[in-house]
């Protein structure tokens, strides 16, 4: 893990921490005053935007209770986000760890399924 001089730049409104960790993929983890965790990772430029790229990324995002449930989208610049949120109050230290692995896990097949760089 790389150790920072400067804290990443809050994001959301009532955010009260973040960390950061630089792999292949950055991961961003917040929690707000609600005791929500957010997970955001960033998995790269998406290069190539046709409509079926679109389409197959879309369709990851359907809502199953057989998977985890992340959010995929991209930013202003194309940049892939996949995301989780969990409350604090109902996942202990073990369940946190499982949402981090399964999140990192994810990213990594979605950077590589679409060529995310």
């Amino acid at each position: 893990m790389r150790r920072y001089t400067r804290l990443p730049e809050k994001k959301h409104e009532h955010e009260i921490y973040c960390f950061e960790f630089n792999t292949e993929i950055s991961i961003k983890i917040y929690q707000d005053k609600f005791r929500w965790v957010y997970f955001v990772a960033e998995i790269g430029q998406l290069h190539k935007a046709d409509a079926d790229t679109l389409m197959s990324i879309l369709y990851l995002n359907s809502f199953s209770f057989r998977k985890p449930f992340f959010t995929l989208g991209l930013n202003n610049q194309k940049i892939g986000e996949l995301h989780a949120r969990t409350p604090l109050l109902e996942v202990d230290n073990v369940q946190m760890r499982e949402v981090f692995e399964n999140l990192l896990g994810v990213a990594a097949e979605i950077k590589k399924m679409f060529d995310f760089n």
